[in-house]
């Protein structure tokens, strides 16, 4: 409306005008905040109850080091040094099938489609099916277990063609509550029982199917609360096109839209799963057993030694280096013991949710 009534010498980009009318009204453009880290929202409460200067001065002191914090490790994300790959990767929320603007589907129990997706690269990487992953089965297939898990991480980089001057392989992990150091990584697993399934087959993938040139893998996970990841966009792209698409009763209409924006790779069909779980678990050592504080690592780096072992160390900071690498495996085992066995596809369904979908 400006630009239109104005002459064309006087016409300006919409940023300017923005600023303008931002700087100058005090007048701000925004939505409600969702999702909000749960220690910013204690520190603005915090904040506002201060009974003294020297209290609040001190509380705001630790707002900004939580908030250096979560910006250290997105430096990592967005680094774009030659000599390191970078993966992130995430699980997209349970899709419904059948989904129906039926009001009974509310009450009713559906089948769950799993969307677990990779992105290779750093943030700064353009979203096309060459470097976005999804990975995809339902609770028809498979349950979604840390074993899905590894198997898909292990796919992309078994099947990744790797430059000659690429050194580290940088895993970026979500940080959500629910998440961190435990479903996408360590394994899926609920509360405080961890296990070591995707370390695991990292170091396996380590020490036998990487190409020379890599010489460690880093697994970074960000502070809780602070997690955007590259697959975080490929999902909003995916449900902006759901939302415009009331009726959905087969799972291929999911494939052909989640194809729109991403490879799709089918379990069973395009890759298969292993029991990494099973193998992680009688070759590694209990995570209470390492010689680091999982919980308190905010890198794991796993290394090759120059005699072919591996070692893995756990870092609390995302840019000082502290601990000291040394082997996780038990008493007289090695990673090349480990021998995963390929798993079947395929789980029976309650006959009462066979009933319930079938009436919808």
């Amino acid at each position: 409306m400006y630009n239109s009534g104005v002459a064309v010498y006087l016409q300006v980009r919409q940023c300017f005008f923005r600023s303008i009318f931002v700087r100058k009204y005090n007048i701000g453009f925004g939505s409600p905040k969702v999702d909000v880290c749960s220690k910013c929202l204690q520190f603005s409460e915090k904040i506002k109850q201060a009974s003294t200067l020297e209290e609040k001065a001190t509380i705001i002191t630790e707002q900004r080091l939580h908030k250096l914090r979560a910006k250290a490790f997105y430096k990592l994300l967005q680094e774009d040094d030659p000599k390191v790959l970078i993966l992130s990767f995430d699980c997209q929320k349970n899709l419904p099938l059948p989904k129906i603007p039926d009001q009974a589907c509310y009450f009713s129990m559906q089948i769950n489609l799993y969307n677990f997706t990779v992105v290779i690269g750093n943030s700064k990487t353009m979203l096309t099916p060459e470097t976005v992953k999804s990975f995809l089965w339902s609770e028809v297939d498979r349950r979604k277990s840390s074993n899905e898990i590894a198997s898909a991480v292990f796919h992309t980089l078994s099947n990744h063609v790797f430059h000659d001057d690429v050194e580290i392989v940088r895993l970026m992990a979500d940080g959500c509550a629910g998440q961190n150091k435990n479903c996408t990584v360590i394994g899926m697993m609920c509360g405080q029982n961890k296990n070591c399934t995707v370390i695991g087959m990292m170091c396996y993938w380590l020490h036998f199917c990487a190409p020379t040139c890599i010489k460690r893998i880093e697994i970074v996970f960000p502070i809780v609360g602070h997690s955007f990841l590259p697959p975080d966009r490929v999902f909003g792209h995916i449900e902006k096109k759901l939302r415009k698409t009331s009726t959905i009763v087969d799972p291929q209409k999911y494939f052909d839209i989640i194809k729109e924006f991403s490879s799709v790779l089918k379990m069973g069909k395009d890759y298969v799963v292993c029991d990494w779980k099973a193998e992680s678990a009688n070759v590694l050592k209990t995570p209470a057993s390492w010689h680091f504080k999982l919980q308190k690592s905010k890198r794991i780096i796993i290394s090759k030694t120059a005699n072919g072992s591996v070692e893995v160390k756990g870092e609390p900071y995302y840019n000082s280096d502290v601990s000291v690498f040394s082997g996780i495996c038990k008493r007289g085992k090695k990673i090349a013991q480990m021998k995963p066995k390929q798993l079947d596809v395929g789980r029976p369904v309650k006959p009462d949710k066979i009933k319930s979908i079938s009436s919808l």
